[in-house]
């Protein structure tokens, strides 16, 4: 509150209203350069203090401060009789409060068996929502929005010239750093501002329109990984693992433990082609997997999936049967034959808050090890010319479309949970059950092989199913080939 000119009389407002206000007055501030002020006391202890921006000129100059201070008397009591707060919210007012909601919501949301707290845009906050959220906030809009002419704007003075002149603001700031889809994310975090201060604070406006960049889809598609690197990385996995998971139980280390379920985490992405998850909520469930019939008794592998708000069902090639059943015997090993999660912790990680069983979020520093060992990233490139474990997703898709011609674009869509206009510029569309035996036509032959396993539930290698060696390890230990029983 600005410091009183004790020697100057304070001016009382007559005729407020009694409902709202126990008493209005001007005052004028102490200062080398003085301006009249209005206070206005509200029914218990809250006030209201408002410059004029009259500056005081002795008594020649209240009446202009009386004029001033009604006009912003009025636009006070008629906020309060539309039950708003006295004063309307600025920009990074609102960014706080809504941040605070968000965090509050995401921290009841993981708390609970189901989520219940949502966004202004009806998504559930979650911990990955809240912080991208906070990212953007921090980094592309308060800096702006908390320059002087902007800090104490109200959001509903907030013009399309405000507007252009952040987006201006924010190209130049940031030049090439972020991809339209990435800027598509950041008004969508101004647009959430706006729509929090009319649906939440009540605020009556039409906000100003952000127009959001068109994703360039072809263009920043990041690139497929060929055969060549692909098999490169998993003989490079392989190394990692194969010999340690065959030592004794108690002597596996855990980075060949890790290494393993990379490997498997990697085939699952390339026999199923859904997105590569980054966090334990988008992990698959053992209750998402569903193993039926083909019509001619073919095993068919379906997975059923939650990403980007969408729900669909993934058709796996028959050869993912391999990764399940090496999975399977890898934990049983450790005692874990009744799993929740395809790929969990085997161990606890106290440090970490990790326990035995819970879902592995995500495989991002093992993806970046290992792509930066091979020498696949040339860190010069820009990003999207990098590989990422979308880059499998890519190859996956790419896949069926080119050994599956006569499947049609709306088909291949329905199956790996993409956009319509996703798919009609880079892949194509199926339906899951209708086509699974079309789709999956020109895929490994998941019955020509098997698997061989050690005793402590290490994948040794694959051998041709019922050959002599198939014969020999069934009659030594079952187990030792999946329990599978030769054949003559």
């Amino acid at each position: 509150m600005p410091k009183v000119d004790q020697t100057v009389e304070k001016i009382s407002l007559d005729g407020i209203n009694e409902t709202h206000f126990k008493r209005a007055y001007l005052f004028v501030n102490q200062q080398k350069q003085p301006y009249w002020w209005l206070r206005l006391d509200l029914h218990g202890s809250q006030q209201v203090i408002r410059s004029t921006k009259v500056s005081y000129q002795g008594e020649a100059s209240s009446a202009e401060a009386l004029e001033k201070a009604f006009e912003i008397y009025k636009e006070i009591d008629y906020r309060l009789e539309a039950e708003l707060a006295p004063k309307g919210p600025t920009i990074p007012f609102l960014i706080r409060e809504y941040l605070k909601t968000a965090k509050e919501g995401y921290e009841i949301n993981e708390a609970l068996d189901e989520p219940v707290e949502r966004s202004i845009f009806g998504a559930f906050w979650n911990r990955k929502n809240y912080l991208m959220y906070l990212g953007f906030y921090e980094k592309t809009i308060l800096p702006f929005f908390n320059k002087q002419g902007y800090r104490t704007k109200l959001v509903f003075n907030i013009s399309q010239t405000d507007i252009n002149k952040w987006m201006v603001w924010r190209a130049r700031t940031f030049k090439n750093k972020y991809a339209p889809s990435s800027i598509q994310k950041q008004d969508t975090c101004l647009r959430a501002i706006f729509e929090y201060a009319r649906e939440i604070k009540g605020e009556r406006f039409v906000p100003p329109k952000i127009k959001s960049p068109q994703a360039q889809l072809i263009k920043r598609r990041r690139p497929e990984i060929d055969d060549e690197k692909f098999f490169a990385l998993q003989q490079h996995l392989r190394g990692k693992f194969h010999k340690e998971l065959n030592y004794p139980l108690q002597m596996v280390p855990l980075k060949a433990e890790q290494a393993f379920l990379f490997y498997c985490w990697l085939e699952t992405l390339e026999h199923t082609a859904i997105r590569p998850w980054s966090s334990a909520a988008h992990a698959i469930h053992m209750s998402d997997i569903h193993r039926e019939k083909t019509l001619d008794g073919k095993v068919m592998l379906l997975l059923d999936r939650r990403e980007k708000g969408k729900i669909y069902t993934a058709s796996a090639t028959q050869y993912w049967i391999h990764t399940l059943n090496r999975l399977d015997a890898f934990y049983a090993a450790r005692g874990m034959e009744k799993r929740d999660w395809l790929l969990a912790h085997t161990r606890s990680k106290p440090s970490l808050g990790i326990k035995k069983g819970d879902p592995i979020g995500s495989f991002k520093s093992s993806w970046n090890t290992a792509i930066n060992y091979l020498e696949f990233n040339d860190a010069s490139l820009p990003k999207n010319q990098r590989y990422t474990p979308y880059a499998i997703r890519h190859r996956a898709i790419g896949r069926m479309l080119r050994e599956n011609p006569d499947i049609s674009v709306i088909e291949i869509a329905s199956s790996v949970g993409s956009s319509l206009e996703m798919v009609s510029k880079i892949y194509h569309h199926y339906n899951v059950r209708r086509n699974y035996e079309k789709l999956m036509l020109n895929t490994i032959d998941y019955t020509k092989n098997i698997d061989v396993f050690s005793e402590s539930g290490g994948w040794i290698e694959v051998i041709a199913i019922n050959s002599q060696k198939h014969k020999q390890l069934y009659e030594e230990n079952p187990s030792l080939v999946g329990g599978i029983k030769p054949k003559g």
